[in-house]
């Protein structure tokens, strides 16, 4: 059933990135805006029990005792690297997927424990709750990233003309690093 939740806002995402774009950005152009999931999102997303696009409070601790459970394999309250990596699979779809171990492992020792599976699920949790309504919606997990606007002239120190006006001296030749 979660696969399903995923696979449905993934569609959405796909959806709403094709129709936001206008017909000059669907020629190819390279300024396009492009809509994308939050990291941690899918996760999050698996979280909503009673199907309202929505996960309150209570639904993320429910679905974090159980994603913790869920990755402790060997049940000795402690997730390792290869326990985190057969989850990620599990629970988001792909080993590189975010969030990575590094977000849960605040000491660094390749070792996750229920405290830091809880306080790296609400920070998240907290971070996609762009309202802080205590309740994050599954709008607030896609973000829309335009391309950087370009500049039409030329980029300043780049093999362009100098403040001098002498072609080619760059900021290495007059920098004094």
């Amino acid at each position: 059933m979660k696969l399903k939740m995923v696979a449905a806002l993934m569609l959405f995402v796909g959806v709403t990135g094709c129709a936001s774009n206008d017909s000059k950005s669907r020629s190819g152009s390279s300024d396009q805006a492009v809509t994308s999931l939050l990291p941690g999102g899918a996760l999050l997303i698996g979280f909503d029990r009673n199907y309202d696009y929505e996960v309150d409070r209570e639904e993320l601790s429910k679905g974090r005792d159980k994603a913790f459970e869920s990755a402790d394999l060997n049940s000795d309250g402690i997730i390792n690297v290869s326990e985190f990596r057969q989850w990620k699979v599990k629970a988001i779809g792909s080993r590189s997927a975010q969030p990575h171990l590094v977000y849960f492992d605040r000491d660094f020792n390749d070792r996750v424990t229920q405290k830091e599976f809880t306080v790296g699920l609400e920070k998240m949790f907290n971070d996609a709750d762009s309202n802080s309504d205590s309740v994050v919606s599954y709008q607030e997990l896609v973000k829309i990233v335009s391309a950087p606007e370009r500049s039409r002239g030329g980029s300043k120190g780049s093999g362009g003309r100098g403040s001098d006006g002498k072609k080619g001296q760059g900021r290495s030749q007059r920098s004094n690093f």
